[in-house]
């Protein structure tokens, strides 16, 4: 809307000028599409993936892994994440894992900051594909670098980052914020989750129990009349 609304002022309103400070050519010229589509593209497909309430039926599914050790899971983590930012804007990123890393750790009966703050820092780390960020993506418009010239550096950088990060948050952090027992405060949030979680399983498999016996009722009618 502000982008819009330059359109309306004059380039020189003293001379009662009627061009308008950016005319459609220089924007046209200038403006680079690409960039935006990316940007507001992971955006769209976050905020439908929150409105689905998605994040909770991905958690329930990565809740298999709770005996696997905690250390595994926050490097599987925070590798997931950093790969994702590469194919979209860290702020869709977030949008998208946050929840699904908290309600993962709420299920899994975790700590949520023991995997939100890492998985938060990887949202930044975008350093391989030029849709990460929209710098890679100007700089790719306008033909200074290629894919493979951001991707061979970015990927050792990815890693080396992604390391440093699970070692800050386990050796600095846990000891800091008290990461290693589940909080006070996300013990009833995670009991109602669970619970929501439970009704809600409960309520599709009894919609699919009727399905299939109305599925069968009709078969049978359809072979008797046959």
């Amino acid at each position: 809307m502000k982008s819009v609304l330059l359109f309306g002022i004059p380039r020189d309103p003293y001379m009662n000028d009627t061009i308008p400070n950016p005319t459609w050519d220089e924007v046209n010229d200038r403006v680079s599409r690409g960039t935006v589509l990316v940007i507001c593209g992971g955006l769209m497909l976050a905020e439908a993936f929150k409105q689905k309430v998605l994040s909770r039926t991905v958690a329930t599914t990565l809740a298999v892994f709770e005996p696997v050790p905690r250390e595994l899971v926050l490097s599987a983590l925070c590798l997931l994440v950093s790969f994702m930012s590469e194919l979209a804007s860290n702020s869709a990123v977030s949008f998208l894992m946050i929840p699904v890393v908290i309600d993962l750790a709420l299920l899994t009966k975790k700590h949520p900051l023991h995997y939100a703050l890492p998985a938060a820092m990887c949202c930044s780390i975008s350093l391989m594909l030029l849709v990460a960020t929209p710098t890679s993506a100007i700089v790719y418009h306008l033909g200074h670098k290629m894919p493979r010239d951001m991707a061979r550096p970015g990927v050792l950088m990815n890693l080396m980052t992604v390391v440093g990060e699970i070692a800050y948050v386990h050796v600095v952090a846990v000891y800091l914020l008290g990461l290693d027992s589940m909080p006070w405060w996300a013990k009833d949030y995670s009991i109602n989750l669970v619970g929501t979680i439970t009704s809600r399983m409960a309520r599709t498999a009894r919609r699919a129990a009727i399905e299939a016996a109305g599925s069968w009722q009709h078969c049978r009618i359809c072979t008797q009349r046959w």
